[in-house]
């Protein structure tokens, strides 16, 4: 996931150079790898700006490191341009004014996947399997916000650590309490593994499977035992001309010999949208001063590549746009990973 978001931004870099950079000078980004671990986020940060004289952050994938890093970042008066992170506290209770965040936060993603799964298969009690850390517990809290509004009851919950293998013991407590719906708030390698169970299990004949996050990182990883109904940020098959364009530049720059079929993931896609809004921005504030250009962020309104106009909202610089609630499948019909 981290790859495909640098590889997202390095591209939006790459079409601003061509066209002659950004108030006359050349964009150039340097990379450093925070694994999941909010003091070498840090650590990581330090460098670019003390060592590596950047104008901007931009980056970081987990919410532990995202929200560590903002921190951080305020502290030093450095603009930060968030790509993951989807704990509400990101642009909630940790949210300061030089970090802003483009992918979609627990909120959004669980109002629109939680009130697709209450509206149209009318559960009367869940099951949460919840990774252990930020974005787990808020995408627990943000899921059963949206169900009680329908009177649906949570029917337990069990938190597990980032790196859990084997969900054995959880599964066979889901199974006991005989919910009609499993909420699985996990992602990467954790809901890998506990899909894949789900489907080894036999769950999948009594109970319904949802999360409010997914996509095409996990879903290569699962395979044959793609199930259930996930909240996106976006996904390659989006039909409008803005991400049909975004498509086929990621394909015709990262694609070459790789097989099965390639496809860009939304990582991409909030890595590109980053840097675009952020070199758009520097290029309206003809500064890279982060007041002047976090003035021009503010309110501003762009094509987000989707169907309804995105927005950088101003109160809190949460980018707001379309969520998508899709259906993980795999049949005869696949081609690509």
């Amino acid at each position: 996931s981290g790859l495909d978001e640098m590889e997202g931004a390095q591209l939006a870099n790459e079409e601003f150079n061509a066209r002659g950079g950004v108030l006359g000078r050349k964009v150039e980004m340097i990379t450093e790898d925070a694994p999941s671990n909010p003091g070498i986020g840090v650590q990581k940060a330090r460098k670019l700006l003390e060592r590596d004289k950047v104008h901007v952050l931009t980056g970081t994938l987990t919410s532990s490191v995202t929200v560590a890093v903002s921190d951080f970042a305020a502290s030093e008066k450095v603009l930060f341009m968030a790509f993951g992170s989807h704990a509400d506290e990101t642009t909630g209770a940790k949210s300061h004014r030089t970090t802003f965040r483009t992918t979609s936060q627990n909120y959004m993603l669980s109002t629109a996947t939680a009130t697709w799964v209450a509206k149209n298969w009318k559960p009367k009690a869940v099951y949460h399997l919840t990774a252990d850390y930020n974005w787990g517990h808020s995408a627990r809290d943000s899921m059963n916000r949206v169900f009680a509004r329908f009177g649906v009851k949570e029917a337990g919950n069990d938190f597990f650590p980032l790196g859990t293998s084997d969900f054995s013991s959880f599964l066979i407590k889901v199974r006991g309490a005989k919910p009609d719906v499993l909420v699985c708030n996990a992602y990467g390698a954790d809901q890998i593994n506990c899909v894949k169970q789900f489907k080894e299990f036999g769950l999948g004949k009594d109970l319904k499977l949802c999360g409010p996050l997914s996509g095409t990182p996990m879903m290569k990883g699962i395979g044959t035992a793609a199930d259930g109904v996930w909240g996106l940020s976006w996904h390659s098959t989006v039909d409008t001309p803005g991400s049909k364009k975004l498509r086929e530049a990621l394909v015709k720059r990262y694609a070459a010999g790789k097989k099965p079929e390639w496809r860009p993931s939304y990582r991409h896609y909030i890595g590109y949208v980053t840097h675009v809004q952020l070199l758009e921005a520097i290029a309206r504030a003809k500064s890279t001063s982060k007041c002047a250009v976090i003035k021009a962020l503010e309110g501003w309104k762009f094509d987000g590549l989707k169907w309804t106009q995105s927005e950088w909202r101003a109160w809190d610089h949460q980018h707001v746009h379309d969520v998508i609630v899709a259906r993980a499948k795999r049949d005869a019909a696949w081609k690509s990973e």
